[in-house]
């Protein structure tokens, strides 16, 4: 992504969004939006370059896609459980940094690691995501689980990326912070229990461990990018044409070590279709406000930015998450959301809703990333030493705090 110079207030885009832009749409922007949608398209062609429609597994209704949750969930029988567990626990008797979880330190056998490794062709190649179930977290240590879960990952996508700006930690505990004047200021969505708006996050593959899910609401939603596209380039190509245009992103950090980030948000290679969304960087959270001085979103935008959202809603699946599923997501063809939730624990530290993310990638498998997205992919995936190797740090139990300092798309 390129990134802009701190632009003044002279350099403020003349149309200015006709309202306040919120994170999370409310359903007074649901009516407008679809009220509105068929006189708002003055595009009839989709952008130059792009597929007129994606004909893919990968470009899936929801509604469908639920009733056929044989094909998606992938449930580890009584063998697996014993042989993954012996995987873990030889790999404890060696003594190994976790970072050295690998195919070759947590093995597996040769049918277990197949199906594993058929995960990772869905999730590149086929619908786009799965779900392994049958884990109890409840049965092991704080390590053992990050043990258990790192060491599937490695036969899925074994390429670990950084989730925090500082490159060091590779998996983040996702759950509700405990709230102050100060911290509402610069917490993200995911660590609150507020509803999270579609989106898509760095990387080629999210993943996230259900360690509990003891809580109403909070359902992980995805919708299949590849849908949402196919439904704008018949309906609302305009659309697609504002996506493919230079946005203005707030990081809210400092400017002079993160400065603002110019960038479309939709990309393709003529085949493929890539989203990098997220309403954060345009209307923030809570504390989080956009810089002023920032170009201000385009009645353009701001519609894009809506279309985008209530397509991937009408087009989405509420994924019935249990506590010790794993859930593996294409980053790049999916969009992701999640309900809002009432937690059944305290805040912060003793919360019940609580997940494991990694964001990774299999360099078998990976898809080409367009000139925009190549910097963010380094910052994920690339060596955090200057001798070329990366040195890798798992936060095994949650920190007080520990939510400031990762990085986030929301």
């Amino acid at each position: 992504m390129a990134t802009v110079g701190y632009p003044t207030h002279a350099n403020r885009v003349a149309t200015e969004a006709p309202s306040v832009l919120s994170y999370y749409p409310t359903t007074g922007d649901a009516l407008r939006f679809w009220s509105l949608r068929e006189d708002k398209n003055v595009h009839s062609e989709v952008p130059q370059g792009f597929p007129a429609h994606i004909d893919a597994r990968m470009a899936w209704q929801g509604s469908d896609m639920e009733m056929q949750s044989d094909a998606w969930v992938v449930l580890l029988s009584e063998a697996d459980v014993f042989a993954l567990e012996g995987a873990m626990r030889d790999f404890r008797n060696q003594a190994l940094h976790l970072s050295q979880i690998d195919q070759i330190s947590f093995r597996l056998p040769d049918q277990l690691a197949k199906r594993l490794d058929d995960i990772s062709e869905e999730c590149y190649n086929g619908r786009g995501f799965c779900v392994i179930r049958g884990l109890e977290p409840a049965k092991y240590t704080d390590e053992e689980n990050v043990i258990l879960y790192a060491g599937i990952s490695a036969y899925i996508a074994p390429e670990r990326g950084f989730l925090d700006r500082a490159r060091q930690h590779v998996l983040c505990h996702v759950l509700p912070a405990a709230f102050s004047a100060e911290q509402d200021r610069k917490i993200t969505p995911g660590f609150t229990n507020d509803a999270m708006s579609f989106h898509t996050d760095d990387g080629d593959i999210l993943a996230l461990y259900a360690m509990n899910t003891d809580q109403s609401g909070g359902r992980t939603q995805i919708a299949s990018g590849w849908k949402v596209y196919n439904e704008l380039a018949s309906s609302r190509a305009d659309v697609l044409h504002t996506l493919t245009q230079d946005w203005v992103l707030d990081t809210y950090q400092d400017y002079s070590q993160w400065p603002p980030i110019k960038t479309p948000l939709l990309f393709t290679d003529g085949k493929k279709v890539m989203f990098n969304f997220s309403r954060y960087p345009l209307c923030g959270f809570r504390g989080n406000k956009r810089n002023q001085s920032l170009p201000a979103p385009t009645e353009s935008q701001l519609e894009a930015l809506d279309a985008v959202h209530f397509f991937a809603e009408k087009n989405s699946m509420s994924l019935p998450t249990k506590t010790g599923d794993i859930l593996y997501l294409n980053n790049m063809s999916m969009l992701h959301a999640r309900e809002p939730f009432e937690d059944q624990g305290t805040q912060g530290m003793g919360s019940r809703r609580h997940m494991l993310k990694m964001q990774l990638r299999d360099p078998k498998r990976t898809w080409r990333l367009p000139n925009n997205l190549v910097e963010s992919w380094k910052l994920l995936f690339a060596p955090n030493r200057e001798d070329g190797g990366k040195d890798e740090r798992f936060m095994i139990t949650p920190e007080e705090g520990h939510e400031r300092g990762w990085s986030s798309n929301g």
